[in-house]
């Protein structure tokens, strides 16, 4: 039979042991008192019904405070925490209110099952409260709806135009440069962001209505790229300003997205990896580069790592690794990035060192053009191959979902169903084709 031994307090010690937790208690008592919850009683939506998209999903929720609310945001976010659409504003002004509203789905981005609304409510403490509301979403299949490019045309401008996967091509509005800038595509807001003046402006097109919404430009005398290494994960757009921070930007203008400084270097890719924004940073004068993931949200850095080489193309290859093409010793190779061993592993070479464009995402499917070769390369599979040689060859676009390819080269953009090497459709323009990039309904 175990030995349970008594333990003896001396009065003095069992008063101050006392004292202090009726502090404790005090103190939390206090902070409870100081810093209450709202009180939320849910009626809509129904846990059991179903919506897709253009469906209005009903809200009433019952809402008591002990402190006076000044106001409500809605928005509809996966439940990762990502928002699908500008966060709505309600006022209250009260302790209590009978919210009954709704909200539109507009956005086909949501995947299917369980998504939520988020009710957030600020009140006259400046405290900020979280409810969230489950909703059942039935997913859009995510489809091509158009490839986007830019006709060179002369310093009077460009112009922006959208090829369907049939050749069907649509003139939608000019851009005011020759159109060598950076295009990066939002399919869930239908914005084409842009880096125009050689990355003097950085402005947002709406491509539904075929207008600029917005344009931010270059402040003062920099003599550096004001907005240079523009990228997009459909919602935010990331680009790395002449000052050396990341901003991110909405489609409303608004930073949602700010790092810290970066100097003596400069970034030269980014893509989204999770909840994590995954950027090459190419110090000056060094053989080192930076791989640094920065968390979302936040912009606080999680993670920096630094290898020999220099960063060609950048993508999330699974939900646990980045895939990086790196030239080094003169070969272009690739490296998985593992989030979990924090450390960079070979995985194979290409014949070659130099490529003026690296596009494809995931396992299965990545272009490089090297030169006027068009090549095809599988990491999965450890294959590479050339696929296609086509004279003034300058880019390329893929589309995974149907296995169209979209191939520009001078004036002409072609496009291919793989695995085949003979055009589908080709498209002849009045001057040379300088960007390309693909807009999903999703």
């Amino acid at each position: 039979m175990p030995v349970v031994k008594k333990i003896k307090f001396r009065s003095g010690v069992l008063n101050a042991f006392i004292a202090l937790l009726l502090i404790i208690v005090t103190m939390a008592c206090k902070k409870e008192k100081l810093y209450p919850l709202p009180e939320i009683e849910i009626y809509k939506p129904a846990s059991m019904f179903i919506y897709g998209l253009g469906d209005t999903i009903p809200i009433h929720v019952s809402i008591s405070h002990q402190y006076k609310m000044n106001y409500a945001l809605l928005s509809l976010r996966d439940k990762n925490g990502f928002p699908f659409s500008p966060s709505r504003q309600i006022g209250i002004n009260s302790d209590h209110i009978e919210l009954k509203t709704y909200m539109v789905i507009q956005n086909a981005m949501p995947e299917g099952g369980v998504n939520y609304i988020q009710l957030s409510i600020f009140d006259e403490k400046n405290q900020k409260n979280n409810f969230y509301l489950p909703v059942n979403i039935n997913s859009v299949p995510k489809q091509l709806r158009y490839a986007i490019f830019i006709n060179g045309g002369d310093n009077n401008g460009s112009r922006v135009k959208a090829i369907t996967s049939a050749g069907s091509v649509t003139d939608l509005f000019s851009v005011d440069d020759a159109g060598y800038g950076v295009m990066a595509i939002a399919s869930s807001s239908r914005l084409m962001y842009y880096t125009e003046g050689t990355g003097k402006r950085l402005t947002a097109y709406d491509l539904e209505h075929k207008n600029k919404l917005w344009t931010i430009a270059e402040t003062g005398n920099s003599v550096f790229v004001q907005f240079k290494s523009l990228y997009s994960d459909d919602t935010t757009a990331y680009v790395y300003r002449g000052q050396g921070f990341i901003d991110g930007y909405n489609e409303d203008k608004q930073v949602v997205f700010h790092s810290q400084k970066y100097e003596h270097g400069s970034f030269t890719h980014f893509t989204r990896f999770g909840r994590f924004l995954a950027g090459g940073f190419k110090p000056f004068g060094s053989g080192l580069t930076q791989l640094i993931l920065f968390n979302i949200p936040g912009a606080t850095e999680f993670r920096n790592i630094s290898f020999k080489g220099e960063i060609m193309y950048l993508s999330a290859y699974d939900s646990q690794r980045l895939l990086l093409f790196l030239k080094q010793d003169g070969r272009l190779k690739l490296y998985h990035y593992d989030l979990q061993l924090n450390n960079i592993v070979f995985l194979m070479e290409l014949p070659f060192a130099d490529a003026s464009q690296i596009t494809g995402t995931g396992k299965d499917h990545y272009f490089v053009v090297h030169q006027d070769e068009l090549w095809w390369v599988r990491p999965a599979l450890n294959s590479a191959v050339n696929f296609l040689t086509i004279a003034g060859l300058k880019s390329a676009a893929y589309d995974p979902l149907d296995n169209y390819l979209f191939v520009a080269a001078g004036s002409q953009l072609s496009i291919y169903r793989l695995p085949e090497t003979t055009a589908l459709y080709k498209h002849t323009d009045t001057g040379e084709i300088t960007n390309r990039n693909l807009l999903y309904n999703r």
